[in-house]
């Protein structure tokens, strides 16, 4: 396993994409929450925008993007544009107290053009320029425009992993939009993209959007979790199709709802000063997989699979055996028998 190097060597190890895309239940990319703290670093903490109606902080954007000359994006550096872009997509995570009904249709509409025209150019833009873009996508998805669709689908083909990886996030939002859920096919196909990250965000996605009954994606995510080079990639393909109800990754699900499991992982990244670092997990890492894994099995009926859930309400950490007795009370609830019980049956 290998992830990029931490500020320095004594930060704590880097985070596996298996954590920072499933430790929620709504996804929320890592990927989108760095680019929102590059922007507030790089211009300071947003203020007069929040005052700003939506329609007004769009007309911002729409007037301030899509210039070419010589073939070259010019990105302006006004620092009102960023922090525009960035409180955007922020307030479009609370879109009811954010949007009317009634002003929601336009606000699609406009979002769509606006990445329309940002894809248009986004090959050639600064880097500053593409986190806009990404966010301009997450708003785009948070206000549940349909219309978008097509756009990000066609950005899964972009030569820059960047949008392909954004776009998979930003389609991972849209698990309430029947448009996107009609794309799973082809975002399993990004499970074979060149990228790491890219794969994983692909997991991610169909983890919102795809169906048990959907027999291709299964088939993709069973091969992604046996096959691909990654560790990260395969763990991630497995918590997908656990959380799918699909029991095609059941053995290495229960070795996931187990601390020995974790304990016994190496991380390995190179330091700021050119060492190479090989340790194992951080317990407060250790702890958050198990809890995600846990997340993750509450789908499954395995025999298996709920006595290791069982096994961890005994797990030393309190918060570890709050989410297992709460998986279990849960399961009760539902009318399942415990594992226990399902023992003596046998």
């Amino acid at each position: 396993m290998t992830d990029p190097a931490p500020p320095d060597s004594s930060a704590a190890e880097p985070e596996f994409l298996l954590g920072r895309l499933f430790v929620v239940p709504l996804i929320i990319l890592a990927v989108i929450l760095a680019c929102a703290m590059i922007v507030v670093l790089s211009f300071g903490a947003i203020a007069s925008d929040r005052e700003k109606p939506l329609t007004q902080i769009l007309s911002l954007l729409e007037a301030g993007t899509g210039e070419k000359t010589a073939g070259l994006i010019l990105v302006p550096q006004d620092k009102e544009m960023w922090q525009a872009a960035q409180e955007l997509a922020l307030r479009l995570e609370r879109m009811e107290s954010e949007v009317t009904p009634e002003e929601l249709p336009k606000i699609q509409a406009r979002l769509v053009r606006l990445l329309e025209r940002d894809l248009s150019v986004a090959g050639s833009s600064e880097r500053i320029g593409r986190q806009r873009t990404y966010f301009v996508m997450r708003a785009a998805a948070r206000a549940g425009a349909s219309a978008v669709v097509p756009l990000l689908i066609e950005a899964l083909d972009n030569p820059d992993a960047g949008i392909r990886r954004e776009a998979l996030g930003s389609l991972a939002l849209m698990g309430d939009c029947e448009a996107a859920r009609a794309q799973v096919v082809r975002v399993a196909r990004s499970l074979g993209d060149s990228e790491p990250v890219v794969r994983m965000v692909a997991c991610a996605a169909l983890s919102n959007l795809a169906d048990p009954a959907d027999a291709e994606v299964i088939d993709a995510l069973a091969d992604a979790h046996l096959a691909d080079e990654d560790q990260d990639v395969r763990w991630n393909a497995a918590m997908t199709l656990a959380r799918l109800g699909s029991p095609k990754a059941l053995p290495t699900i229960a070795d996931m709802l187990q601390r020995s499991y974790w304990q016994n992982q190496r991380v390995q990244f190179q330091s700021s000063d050119g060492r190479m670092v090989d340790r194992s997990l951080a317990p407060g890492r250790v702890n958050e997989y198990l809890i995600t894994a846990i997340e993750a099995a509450e789908t499954l009926d395995d025999r298996v699979i709920w006595g290791r859930i069982e096994d961890l309400t005994k797990d030393r950490v309190l918060r570890v055996v709050g989410r297992a007795r709460r998986a279990i009370a849960d399961r009760a609830g539902s009318g399942h028998d415990s594992p226990d019980a399902d023992a003596e049956q046998e």
